[in-house]
């Protein structure tokens, strides 16, 4: 039997866009919440352990949207949905957490499973509140989750409804008012400009998707977890930049030839490294939150009404023409560097580029292979691309691919892991098998944990923390029920992918590289 009160929260669920569950059940609240969601269609997908649910949620709600819910048990449950929590706080996805809890009224003697969870969550969660009876409750929490800049929530589902006296959220921050002199100021920058440069941050999918034209005749650049907000088939689209700034990057090559930078979007917490730009930097957004310190903008507009902005910014750009030769100098330069050997992973993110359909969406985990593969494969769109691009969070791509393949039936997946990251939520893959889900699995090996290994190795320390002497999976999935195999060049990763259709379920697939030239590909 279903109490009244979780029936009335699963329908609020339902009505606010819950469309998917995932998680781990108690015999309590949690198990009567999942049997009321499925009342209202909302299927469960049980999980190997709740972090991964709390990603799997996290990746269906990449739009920006609250569209899944993770949900588990008290205390010891509530902390292992910790590290997903963390993950969708890093990449500003809008994920839903409910987890059983003591109500305040249960006598604090009684010990078993008992948590503060609000204090624990505080930190990571944009909002907390306890369940009651209202639709409004869900509603603002929703809100909250899904305004810029988007993040996690969490909901304590006790025995008996707790009117919501105190709930915990992020106060909301204030919009400046832009004043006409600084738009003015704004369009003679980019009257005088002879060569400037866009650079996008997530921001511009959320609240700006389908308003960047697709003439533009200047150079754009994203953030990684901007990837496909411009289409990078473009030639004009400069790709990625990280902040690193080495010799073979966009920075280097294209934002060294600019004379004005102009982000829309561009935050701190979407590169790897803040430092200045050598010219004038003008950035606009929707919100301010110190997410553009360090960057030493000459200007930073923030305004609600970032949209009219960008259109007025954009029709100013329109009369300008530069810098499609550095865009293929830039690209000519990056396809010498990476491509000169037969087997390593820039020729791999090649391939299933040209191979697999043209819809597909890759999924990156962190390691050697990320920033290549954030280089090398081109997204027309913010559906062709996903991964740790903010949080660099080892471990996050195969729940990340499930949740994606998931909300996204009819897209196939390519999912990146190495060495570090392929181990901790591996037996996920056995959902993916149960529900035939269309996802390639690649494992890229080098036996290391590659960026410590680089590290370690120059500072003469011991190797023993970052070498993995048992590196290969592809037998342990294959026993998981998913189709396994190992390919060791380019003619067999081309026979492999050419057997392999989404519509047939999962593939795993494992390829070992030479860990020097590995390292030195990157």
């Amino acid at each position: 039997m279903i109490a009244d009160n979780i029936l009335q929260f699963a329908k609020h669920l339902v009505q606010c866009g819950v469309k998917y569950s995932f998680g781990i059940t108690g015999s309590g609240g949690s198990l009567q919440l999942i049997s009321a969601l499925e009342k209202e269609n909302v299927p469960f997908y049980p999980v190997a352990h709740e972090a991964a649910g709390v990603i799997m949620s996290g990746a269906c709600c990449r739009d920006g949207k609250t569209h899944a819910v993770a949900i588990g048990i008290k205390g010891p449950g509530f902390i292992n949905f910790l590290p997903g929590i963390l993950s969708n706080y890093y990449e500003g996805r809008p994920g839903l957490t409910v987890s059983e809890a003591y109500s305040p009224f249960v006598p604090t003697y009684n010990k078993h499973k008992r948590l503060d969870h609000r204090s624990v969550c505080s930190a990571i969660v944009k909002g907390y509140a306890t369940v009651d009876t209202s639709a409004d409750t869900v509603q603002s929490i929703f809100d909250l989750a899904s305004r810029e800049l988007p993040g996690p929530v969490h909901l304590d589902l006790c025995s008996t409804p707790v009117n919501n006296e105190k709930p915990l959220h992020k106060p909301d921050k204030q919009n400046q008012n832009i004043k006409e002199s600084e738009i003015e100021m704004l369009a003679d920058h980019i009257k005088t400009s002879s060569s400037p440069v866009v650079i996008l941050g997530s921001m511009v999918s959320r609240q700006l998707k389908g308003q960047v034209p697709d003439n533009l005749t200047v150079p754009v650049l994203t953030t990684a977890s901007a990837k496909g907000c411009y289409n990078e088939n473009s030639a004009y689209s400069g790709g990625v930049i990280t902040g690193e700034g080495k010799e073979i990057s966009p920075e280097h090559i294209i934002l060294g030839k600019a004379d004005l930078i102009i982000g829309i979007g561009l935050r701190n917490n979407e590169v790897t490294r803040v430092t200045p730009f050598n010219v004038t930097l003008i950035i606009i957004d929707s919100i301010n939150d110190n997410l553009h310190d360090g960057f030493d903008a000459s200007m930073c507009l923030v305004t609600s009404d970032v949209a009219s902005v960008a259109v007025s910014v954009f029709s100013e750009l329109s009369v300008k023409n530069w810098g499609q030769e550095v865009v293929e100098s830039y690209r000519r330069q990056v396809e010498e560097e990476l491509l000169k050997s037969q087997w390593l992973p820039p020729v791999v993110f090649l391939q299933l580029q040209q191979q697999v359909s043209e819809n597909a969406v890759l999924v990156l985990d962190t390691g050697l292979f990320c920033t290549i593969g954030e280089t090398i494969w081109k997204a027309h769109s913010p559906e062709n691309f996903t991964g740790s691009s903010n949080g660099r969070f080892m471990g996050t791509a195969i729940p990340t691919a499930i949740g994606t393949a998931i909300s996204n039936p009819d897209q196939n997946v390519i999912c990146v892991a190495g060495d570090g990251g392929i181990r901790p939520y591996l037996s996920e893959i056995k959902l993916a098998v149960e529900h035939h889900l269309p996802i390639l699995f690649i494992l890229m090996s080098d036996g290391l944990y590659g960026t410590v290994a680089m590290t370690g190795k120059q500072a003469g320390l011991s190797s023993s923390a970052f070498t993995i002497n048992n590196n290969s999976w592809w037998h342990a999935v294959e026993s998981m029920g998913c189709p396994s195999t190992h390919v060791s060049n380019r003619q067999e990763l081309d026979r492999s992918i050419s057997k392999w259709s989404g519509s047939n379920g999962p593939l795993f697939m494992e390829m070992h590289f030479e860990p020097e030239q590995y390292a030195n590909s990157t």
